[in-house]
């Protein structure tokens, strides 16, 4: 039997279709006092800097994040993290396919660090993560899109905050099952 697709949305840039074989992301990250940083990346070929796919402490479960540091026009760190994907009795599943995902103290998460401040999709930060393409093994494609307001990691009460939205399409790499290094 046919898999129903589900709601998937038109991005509204053309007809170009997606090159399955790329991984990337974009996002938009606006300051509070009106500055916007403009990310569009490809990580085609940083695959093996930026993605972390494997179970180095936690088998036989499996963990998937990407993080990415730009340093120009503005020193920037994103970090977008699905924590664990295939999960066992002591790791449970964090993300387990499509579906919307709203910003809680748990994965999918996303993370900004911008101006010397770490900003994260937890700590009462508002927005989603929507997965529109999901696997967990070799080759398969975790895609979607995220937006949202980042509060400020800190206990602090007066937390800053960042506004962030963007999409990712990332091609899974072959599994780390060894130690990190």
């Amino acid at each position: 039997s046919a898999q129903p697709d589900g709601d998937v949305a038109e991005d509204g840039s053309g007809s170009d279709p997606v090159d399955a074989s790329r991984s990337f992301y974009t996002m938009n990250v606006s300051l509070p006092d009106g500055t916007l940083i403009p990310i569009d990346r490809d990580l085609s070929a940083l695959r093996e800097t930026t993605f972390s796919y494997g179970s180095a402490h936690i088998a036989p479960a499996v963990a998937f994040a990407v993080t990415d540091t730009i340093t120009w026009p503005q020193s920037v760190t994103v970090t977008l993290d699905f924590g664990k994907i295939v999960g066992s009795a002591a790791f449970p599943i964090q993300t387990d396919g499509v579906g919307e995902y709203a910003f809680s103290d748990m994965p999918p998460a996303v993370e900004v660090y911008v101006e010397l401040i770490q900003y994260k999709s937890l700590f009462g930060s508002k927005g989603q993560v929507t997965l529109t393409s999901w696997g967990q093994n070799t080759g398969d494609i975790i895609a979607g899109s995220f937006a949202g307001r980042l509060v400020q990691d800190t206990e602090l009460e007066d937390k800053l905050w960042i506004d962030v939205e963007g999409t990712f399409h990332f091609v899974l790499p072959v599994k780390h099952t060894g130690q990190p290094g």
